[in-house]
């Protein structure tokens, strides 16, 4: 058990020494998992989004969503959504921290909510040349709705030249 934690922490801090960087023209591949918890409901989203970095540091994306939605009071639901966002990373070098918006368009067939828009802060650490781990906390706004949920964020990204 002690050579597999002494393994796994050593992966850990040599992420940190790659120096993978994306590039202008740089695509991407994002499999990502998050939760949203409001006061009312609570939703786990599994999500596959493709990235275009437009330089080094600013990246457009689009992607689809499946959730499942948790309403309080005993309804639940799968639905389906799909989303726009762009990215600002502060290092055009190796791991870096960004800030990121996203506009959703979902399909929440027990909600009147049909829009959300968010804003995350982020980490994105390079466990190869092309494969980064990232992590996002921020807040999500139900736009039809006017209330919001605070959004926990995670995946794995792949680059593509």
């Amino acid at each position: 058990m002690t050579k597999k934690m002494v393994i796994a922490l050593s992966l850990i801090l040599a992420s940190g020494l790659v120096m993978a960087q994306p590039k202008k023209g740089s695509s991407e591949l994002e499999l990502s998992g998050n939760f949203t918890a409001a006061d009312d409901f609570t939703t786990v989203f599994a999500n596959v989004n493709y990235g275009y970095f437009f330089s080094s540091q600013f990246r457009w994306n689009v992607g689809l969503s499946a959730f499942g939605t948790d309403i309080d009071g005993g309804d639940s639901n799968i639905n389906v959504g799909a989303r726009t966002g762009v990215a600002y990373h502060f290092s055009d070098t190796g791991d870096t921290a960004y800030v990121s918006g996203n506009y959703y368009v979902q399909d929440v067939d027990m909600l009147s909510e049909t829009q959300s828009v968010e804003a995350l802060i982020g980490y994105r650490t390079y466990i190869s040349d092309s494969t980064a781990l990232f992590y996002e906390a921020g807040y999500r706004h139900l736009i039809d709705a006017s209330e919001g949920a605070v959004v926990g964020n995670f995946g794995i990204t792949f680059l593509f030249d």
